[in-house]
């Protein structure tokens, strides 16, 4: 069989929302959700690509889900995805850096490893994940903006 190239690009930009107890400095438990959060999305195959959008939906804000599925669907990875019967998956290469911005505002980057693999076809695409992330002191709340770029080639 021929060796198959995918030229997909996904540009996402998005918003998620958490709520969780720890106080805005826990960088520890920021940080996990960030990398669950990223792998999650990042991890399907053409057999459970609805079940899995499905699943990651908690991650995100009603306009997130909407700015990220029209990014999704632009990029034709979904398409990529079922025609060539790819298996995505993806692992934080190192921990997510966190950086504070401002009292209400940090800003995350992790590396990201995305495997696109078929019985033909195994890429490695390695992915700087950028986020800022805006808190809400009051009620602990915080929304995350991610833009990603990553093509496998």
């Amino acid at each position: 069989m021929r060796y198959i190239k995918l030229y997909a690009v996904l540009i996402t930009l998005f918003s998620c929302s958490l709520t969780w107890a720890a106080p805005a400095s826990d960088d520890t438990q920021m940080a996990v959700w960030v990398n669950e959060a990223i792998v999650a999305t990042y991890t399907f195959n053409y057999k459970n690509f609805i079940d899995r959008q499905r699943e990651i939906a908690k991650y995100f804000t009603a306009a997130g889900w909407t700015a990220y599925s029209a990014a999704l669907n632009a990029s034709k990875l979904p398409d990529a995805v079922q025609k060539n019967s790819y298996f995505v998956s993806a692992v934080a290469t190192l921990p997510p850096e966190i950086k504070v911005i401002n009292a209400a505002q940090w800003q995350a980057v992790m590396p990201l490893l995305v495997v696109y693999r078929n019985p033909q076809y195994n890429k490695n695409k390695t992915c700087g994940l950028p986020l800022t992330l805006t808190g809400h002191h009051q009620d602990k709340v915080y929304e995350v903006l991610l833009s990603v770029v990553c093509r496998p080639r």
